[in-house]
């Protein structure tokens, strides 16, 4: 997480808190303390962004990483074979 996300969210951290140990919570029956503090947190720092337009999400999924670490790839494109060597093959759709 990013450490000014946690600076600005210090005091719903803390009410959050007080209020699990002291009961107060709806969930504090059923919640341990690491939960009652993760959930709440990771709630915020997903519902509080704007909403993203789904053609940027799509360009940041589209996105291709690259080849990484020790791997062996070729980058050769091989073209399609004509119909005529496949139908002479006996190998059609």
């Amino acid at each position: 997480m990013d450490s000014p996300f946690l600076v600005f969210k210090t005091p719903f951290i803390l009410k959050t808190a007080l209020f699990h140990a002291l009961g107060l919570s709806q969930t504090a029956p059923q919640w341990d303390f690491r939960t009652a503090l993760v959930v709440p947190i990771v709630r915020e720092l997903l519902c509080s962004s704007p909403p993203t337009s789904i053609s940027k999400q799509q360009q940041n999924t589209m996105r291709d990483a690259g080849i990484k670490g020790m791997m062996w790839v070729s980058k050769v494109t091989m073209p399609a074979p004509s119909e005529g060597a496949l139908l002479a093959s006996g190998q059609h759709d």
